[in-house]
């Protein structure tokens, strides 16, 4: 044991331990005085006997935290905790360092050298952890130590703990932490694609249009190797989107640029954020959005291309109307010319009833002469029946004055009935001459 206290010459210095399980040592030992080279060195046995376990004397050491507490003459105290392990358990006292600094938070693990995992630790606030692995002490056992941290490189060694070692096995582990950058490497709008200028403070420029789809390509490395599997997202007008990974570190970040139609062209802020391993890395982009008229020109071609099917779905449909027309026209005509036969037909027909009217309207001419004639035939007839009425009149009164003769009476009857059928026969003679 070492001790160095210039300031102190002479001066006694004495020792005593406790540990777990209330272990303790029977009383102070001394071991010697400060020199005049304010150094003291010396080597201290002790026995078990030396120490008690709660008022009975100690029958072994057990594993565990032991506080050594040197005093130099009641003036000076220090405490130094020491860790006592089985014979086959060993400690590691590991510190982790970044950048020259102890690193607290770091999870340490510790594997065999066949790569069996063993026990870990979490450094404390002075970037120490105190980690107990299983030990050879006769051939020594060597370890591998692993060191993880988020934000930091993953980093390793190995070590060897020699045979017969007693104590804590100072091991020290390096990190630095890890460089996570995300860059824009170009941006597109519309298949357009625009070159990445120097940011201004920071900020990235870039021009798109309205309701398009605005990408970033970016490019994401850590200390200066491509990652190809960090997290990638826009954030802007409230809204996140995640990129996708299109390979060799790169990630395409697309978003749809909002329409402002009271308010074009305008600026639209887009932050772009990298995560990985815990890091992250961002950049802002200002875009421009403008009118989409390429939009406004692909809709008008949609509108003018649709008006164009239309008028060839109405050619289509006319021509095949003007088709059936033509047929409806040829049949048509076909009957115009059977119904001119026909009407051609009818005139001679007519011609032929104006001839027959005519020659009927002769034949009548020449009935109503005859029936003109036949009546004054009639009424001469009609004279000489009254005459003969009269006749036959005065012979019936003849006859009734001539009592007694029948004979005569007869006679002038059957005169009067002949006279009668002469007019008969006479007026039937001339109606079948009128019809």
């Amino acid at each position: 044991m070492s001790i160095y206290a210039p300031q102190y010459p002479g001066y006694p210095v004495s020792l005593y331990i406790y540990g777990p399980d209330g272990i303790k040592m029977n009383a102070p030992v001394g071991i010697g005085n400060i020199g005049s080279n304010g150094a003291e060195n010396s080597t201290v046995m002790l026995l078990s006997s030396s120490f008690e376990q709660n008022g009975q004397p100690l029958a072994q050491f057990v594993p565990g935290e032991y506080v050594v507490v040197l005093t130099i003459s009641d003036v000076y105290t220090a405490n130094i905790t020491i860790y006592l392990t089985s014979a086959n358990i060993t400690t590691l006292d590991v510190t982790a360092y970044s950048q020259g600094q102890p690193l607290p938070g770091a999870t340490i693990e510790v594997y065999s050298s066949t790569g069996a995992y063993l026990n870990q630790s979490v450094t404390g606030p002075n970037g120490a952890a105190l980690i107990q692995v299983p030990y050879n002490p006769t051939t020594g056992s060597t370890y591998k130590v692993v060191l993880t941290k988020a934000g930091y490189e993953e980093n390793s060694t190995t070590v060897t703990v020699p045979p017969n070692f007693f104590g804590q096995y100072m091991v020290k582990i390096y990190t630095q932490p890890v460089v996570l950058a995300a860059t824009p490497v170009y941006f597109q709008d519309m298949g357009i694609r625009e070159n990445v200028t120097t940011p201004i403070n920071g900020v990235y420029a870039a021009g798109a249009f309205e309701n398009s789809t605005f990408s970033t390509i970016v490019y994401v490395t850590m200390m200066g190797e491509p990652v190809t599997s960090a997290t990638v997202t826009a954030t802007y007008n409230g809204m996140t989107v995640t990129g996708k990974s299109i390979g060799n570190g790169l990630y395409n970040v697309s978003i749809t640029i909002p329409v402002l139609t009271d308010n074009v062209p305008y600026v639209l802020d887009v932050n772009v954020t990298a995560t990985y391993q815990g890091t992250t890395a961002e950049f802002s982009v200002q875009v421009v959005a403008t009118p989409n008229l390429y939009q406004e020109i692909a809709t008008l071609q949609t509108e003018v291309s649709n008006l164009e099917n239309e008028v060839s779905v109405l050619k289509s449909e006319l021509s095949g109307n003007v088709t059936i027309l033509e047929q409806n026209i040829s049949t048509l005509k076909t009957q115009i010319s059977v119904l001119e036969s026909n009407i051609s037909n009818i005139n001679s027909e007519l011609a032929t009833l104006k001839n027959d009217v005519a020659s009927l309207n002769s034949t009548v001419g020449s009935l109503s002469s005859t029936v003109n004639n036949l009546k004054s035939e009639v009424s001469s007839l009609q004279t000489e029946v009254s005459s003969l009425n009269s006749t036959v009149s005065s012979l019936q009164s003849e006859v009734n004055s001539l009592n007694g003769i029948k004979t005569l009476v007869y006679a002038g009857l059957a005169l009067a009935v002949i006279g009668l059928i002469i007019a008969i026969v006479a007026i039937v003679l001339v109606m079948r001459k009128v019809a």
